[in-house]
């Protein structure tokens, strides 16, 4: 009897040692899973470090920036229309510039920093950890700071490509757009946008047709002593390609440049595109235009083939291709009727 009690008293000792063996296993077993699947949700975390070419160098994005500070009016309407809007805590409209009307309602709501760059102290006041605008925003006297001063502040810049860059195409354009989605996080959105510009593109230079004898054409920015135009590296001599003309200057390698009135005469524009914009408008420019005597034998002139187009459109953004189908219009206004 005494050896049965005993075999019973093992036999639930053992049972029960192996139940706590079992369940240390058990647990050992469960933490042992956890830590590498830990390790692996750390890993994809860090493996999400987002990468962009832009100003010569590459930006690094090891989080989505939460604090954006727009310069210009046409980065705003991009970050806009990436739906960014909660994001900007900062932005500029410039005199005599204004916003697309379908974005007008959230601008109004947007914290105005100032009608031109602002200075670095307004700037950090609203502590941007991201800026995007055109380079003279981060250049020169009139500029807030250099993208290495802004650096130092744990602040990253993105410059506007054609504001830096001579000869920007569309291609450009769409290059910043899927930029700025993948940094932000919406690249689905941003690749939605390029898609719907490059279909609209397609379609109006599809109904322009294949063009044998462009235009002549002038971009008048500027007049005065000489005319400020547009040279071979600007956008808006390649929306002018793209529309069926040819910017008679596109022989000057450069972005922007000024030349006589002579040379213009010489070179005899049959369409004129006036940039619109600040306190001298688009008509002041065109009465110019008629009323300086060199120009009164110009085709242009003389026929009063004027094209008007808002110059926010000529910067990269989403406005480009609404740009291009103005031009087109004005050069071909017979294939749009």
């Amino acid at each position: 009897m005494l050896k049965k009690r005993w075999f019973l008293f093992f036999m639930i000792v053992g049972v029960l040692l192996v139940g706590c063996n079992t369940e240390g296993e058990k647990v050992e077993e469960e933490t042992a899973t956890a830590e590498p699947a830990q390790e692996a949700e750390q890993q994809k975390a860090e493996g999400e470090t987002v990468a962009v070419e832009n100003y010569d160098r590459t930006l690094h994005f090891d989080s989505i920036p939460e604090r954006v500070v727009s310069t210009n009016e046409h980065t705003t309407e991009t970050l806009l229309k990436l739906g960014l809007e909660e994001k900007l805590v900062g932005v500029v409209q410039r005199e005599g510039r204004e916003l697309l009307p379908e974005f007008q309602e959230e601008f109004d709501e947007l914290n105005i920093l100032g009608s031109d760059n602002p200075s670095l102290e307004v700037l950090l006041d609203v502590s941007p950890d991201f800026v995007y605008g055109r380079e003279s925003s981060f250049a020169g006297k009139e500029g807030i700071a250099t993208v290495e001063e802004l650096k130092d502040f744990g602040i990253q810049t993105y410059i506007d490509t054609d504001s830096y860059q001579e000869g920007t195409t569309m291609e450009d354009v769409y290059q910043d757009i899927i930029n700025l989605g993948r940094v932000f996080d919406v690249e689905d959105r941003a690749n939605e946008i390029v898609s719907e510009m490059k279909d609209k593109s397609y379609s109006i230079q599809k109904q322009v047709g294949d063009v044998q004898s462009p235009p002549r054409v002038l971009v008048f920015d500027q007049g005065g002593d000489e005319v400020f135009t547009a040279g071979k590296g600007s956008l808006q001599s390649t929306l002018i390609t793209m529309a069926g003309g040819e910017n008679i200057f596109s022989d000057i390698d450069k972005t922007w440049a000024r030349v006589s009135w002579e040379e213009v005469v010489a070179r005899d524009p049959e369409i004129i595109v006036i940039n619109d914009y600040g306190n001298t408008t688009a008509e002041e420019k065109i009465k110019e235009l008629k009323k300086n005597p060199s120009m009164s034998d110009v085709a242009a002139v003389k026929k009063e083939r004027f094209v008007i187009i808002d110059l926010d459109s000529m910067f990269a953004g989403i406005r480009n291709i609404d740009a291009l189908e103005t031009l087109a219009k004005g050069f071909y206004p017979e294939q749009f009727d």
